[in-house]
Formats: C-alpha cells, structure tokens, sequence
C-alpha cells in the first residue's frame, strides 16, 4: 500500500499549505510541481526549493524528489519575464492584490503636473530581447523564454532503470558510470528534445548550464578527467544540437533553414550568399505567419494592438503574455519591508538623503507614496540620483485644484500620459524598454539593474546578498 507524502509549501512570507500526495512521492520534480500547482492552485512558472539540513537548513534549488520526504518543507519561488532567478521572487497570489493598486486616483500624488521618466534612454543592442511563436506554428517549437534554472527531463524508462543502479552506486561507493553508446543516445536526445523548446541555437553558457544540471541530478555521469565535471557531456551536447538541426533543415523549419548555406536566391551561386554569423541581440530570423494568418489578418492585429496601448491600464499582455504592473507591483511590495530595514542602516550622506526619501511614508499609509519613495531610495541608496529618473513639474498657483498628470518622455518625447501613478510609470518604463530593446541610461544603470535582476553588477549583487540575509 503507497504511504501518502505529506509537505508544507511556503508560498511566501506568512503564507504556507500543507500539500498531501495519495499516490506517494512522484518519480520527477516536473510531476511534482504539476501537484503542488493543482493543489495550492498557482498560476505562472515557478520553481521548487527545499530545505537542506546539510546547510543549515538553507533553501537550495530542487533537482531530484529523493531529496525530500514526509513532512519536507518546500519553498514556491516564481520565474516571470521581467526578472528571472537572479531577480525577487514573489508568490502569485501577490500579484493579484497590487494590480488593483493602479485603478487609484492620481490625487494620492503630490502635485505635480508631469513626471518624466528617463529621457536620456537610446536605442542599443545590449540585451536580447525574449520572442515566444504562436504554439499554433509548425515551423517552430519554441513555447517559453531559456529557464532560469534548466530542468533535466526524464529519459526513456530503461535509461531511467540505468541511471537509478549508476546513482545508487554513486552514492553508497563513489563507483562512476561511463554510459553505453545506447544509455548516452537516450541521454543527448532527451536533453536536445528539452532544448529545442527554448532554443535551436543555444550559447555556450546555455550548454553549461544543461551539463551541469545533468549531472547534479546524476553525479554518477561526472566526468572523471574533467575540472568541471561536465566537459565530455557539453561537447557532446554541441554536436547533438548540430545534428538535431540538421534533421530539423531537412524536415523544412524555417528557424534553421534561414541559416542555411543552400538556401539563396534562384541564380546566385555563391554557397554562402547572406549567410552571417548573428551579433548580440541581433535577430536574422522573421517566423513565418502563424496558421490561418495572413498579411490582411495580421494588420487587423497591429490596428488593434496601437488602440491597446493607448488605454490607460494596458499592460502589454500580448507581448509579455505576463501582466506587466501586477507582476512589477508584486516583487516590489514583497521586498519593501527587507529594503526598508538596509536603508536604515546605510549610515553618512547617502543615509541622510534616504532618510529625508522615505519621510512621506511615515505620514501616509497610501500604498502608492510607498512604492514611490522605496524606488526612489533604491536610487540613492546605489549612489545614483533620483531625479534623473523622476522629474517633477508643479503646477501654477491658479491650477492647484486640477489633478496631476504622470507620463513617462522618452528622448525628450513624450510616449504615454495620464498614468494612474508614479510607481505604475515606472512599471511602464521597465515595459517600455523591455519591448523597444533601449539601453539603460549610465547614470541609471545600476538601478536599473536591480529592478530587472538580470546579469547583476557587484555592486547589485551585494544588494541582493543582503536581502537574503534579512
């Protein structure tokens, strides 16, 4: 008879549920995390981390069920696309409470008449912007942005058998495995099946990224002759990919068949014609029209799109698929309280200056005037001026009764009015330069940084460190 597994899931701070598995515990953290969803009924991407007596305790990222048993305690840590695992993580079900915050009046705001936000942003190529394709489009198999954390998947059930024996081995007496040719095949056709649903053409962090997770979840593949342990497997995932491609040019996707050096013009013969090697943030691939779209269809789309985003709430769902405030709002609520408590210990200049930029949130309970001044603390707190990201315009001695207008100017233009709120511009902007591919200012840049979490600088990364250290 199968003995139920009983977990606590914490969801986030003073937020947590006891989870009940009838049928024992799953063989894979996928099945797993598809039951703890189900049951506590979350919503978005997330990730599973479990507490680890052999670190005090800490929260380490969970990569195979054998780690936990009855009575574990589980931690649910979100993956969104404005910030992904270097970033804040918050539970869902915040989300859902902050993104009412932007239907408040713009009357909670001083009054100011405009507030610009970074009209020093310039286009550039410094990070490369995430694309998703219509499931419904066979020439590509994309469905999400690259994982923060890559899931190694099952293999076929024999090479599960195998991989069992070698870890069990591995464990009692430290015996490696060197895989069969069969038992490899199975390994590097799963792992380029998972790829490929990300990417067709991964780099060469990407690569280490997936050897690594392979042989964290089965140390009994290391690489015996290897410093990382995983060399012999990144190699031989390069040529796997190589291959796969291949099979998938053959078979028509136009993902890789654009890249081709067959494919040209009729009566040019060069083998190579405008065939290049892709720069950073550069995009050469245009998919094609997703099924039942046409050129007339499409434009029906982008009519529509230019009515969305010039209504007050929108929030770029159809580009993110993820809600832009509500997400923002969430990460930002969830960590003011740790934020709060390492300004007041930053102490000389910059601590007076943080301590004048936090007064109004001792005279209101307003949600909005909070959000406001923690961003504009976190300004100061990096050593870098707030006003350069919020300028404030006051309004004339006969106008003090009409309500204040927030917009976001971008290159002295001005690109979106009559915003609900100070912080839900600032939540546009990150949007804003999110879907136009802008760099960030240099005088802004490591706040930046740290509102989108993505390759930190020290300076950021000293800040997350303490976050976790409240």
């Amino acid at each position: 008879m199968t003995t139920s597994i009983r977990l606590k899931i914490i969801l986030g701070e003073n937020n947590s549920q006891k989870v009940i598995l009838q049928d024992g515990m799953p063989a894979s953290v996928g099945d797993l995390t598809k039951e703890i969803a189900k049951q506590c009924n979350l919503q978005g991407n997330f990730r599973l981390q479990f507490m680890d007596p052999d670190f005090d305790n800490d929260f380490m990222n969970l990569m195979s069920t054998s780690e936990i048993q009855d009575k574990s305690t589980l931690k649910v840590v979100f993956l969104t696309a404005l910030s992904d695992c270097n970033d804040l993580s918050i539970p869902h079900e915040n989300a859902s409470q902050s993104g009412s915050a932007c239907s408040s009046s713009a009357q909670s705001l001083s009054s100011c008449d405009a507030l610009i936000l970074c009209s020093s942003l310039s286009t550039s190529t410094n990070s490369e912007p995430s694309v998703s394709f219509s499931s419904e489009s066979s020439s590509s198999m994309k469905s999400s942005a690259w994982p923060a954390v890559f899931m190694v998947p099952r293999f076929t059930y024999d090479a599960e058998l195998k991989l069992e024996q070698g870890n069990a081995a591995f464990k009692t007496q430290g015996i490696f495995r060197s895989p069969d040719p069969k038992l490899k095949s199975s390994i590097l056709d799963g792992l380029a099946e998972e790829m490929v649903k990300y990417k067709v053409y991964p780099t060469d962090s990407e690569y280490d990224q997936v050897a690594a997770a392979l042989i964290e979840k089965h140390p009994c593949l290391k690489d015996r002759c290897s410093v990382t342990g995983y060399s012999g497997w990144k190699a031989s995932l390069k040529y796997k990919l190589a291959n796969y491609r291949t099979k998938l040019r053959n078979l028509g996707c136009t993902e890789v068949t654009v890249n081709s050096v067959k494919h040209k013009p009729d009566g040019i013969s060069s083998p190579a014609y405008r065939v290049k090697k892709p720069r950073k943030a550069e995009v050469n691939y245009c998919p094609p029209h997703p099924q039942g779209e046409t050129e007339e269809t499409l434009e029906e789309v982008r009519k529509t799109l230019l009515i969305e985003v010039k209504k007050k709430n929108n929030e770029n769902n159809r580009i993110t698929t993820i809600p832009l405030a509500s997400t923002f709002f969430s990460k930002l609520d969830g960590y003011s309280g740790k934020l709060m408590k390492i300004f007041a210990n930053r102490g000389g200049v910059i601590g007076q200056k943080i301590k004048h930029l936090l007064v109004p949130t001792t005279q209101t309970d307003d949600i909005e005037v909070k959000r406001e001044c923690v961003i504009k603390a976190l300004c100061a707190y990096l050593n870098e001026e707030p006003t350069r990201l919020f300028q404030e315009c006051f309004v004339r001695a006969e106008m003090e009764d009409s309500l204040g207008d927030v917009g976001v100017v971008l290159e002295g233009h001005k690109v979106l009015q009559n915003l609900c709120s100070v912080p839900y511009a600032a939540a546009m902007l990150m949007g804003l330069i999110y879907g136009l591919n802008l760099s960030y200012p240099p005088e802004l840049r490591y706040t930046f940084e740290a509102l989108d979490g993505n390759k930190l600088s020290n300076k950021v990364q000293t800040l997350k460190n303490k976050l976790f250290c409240v």
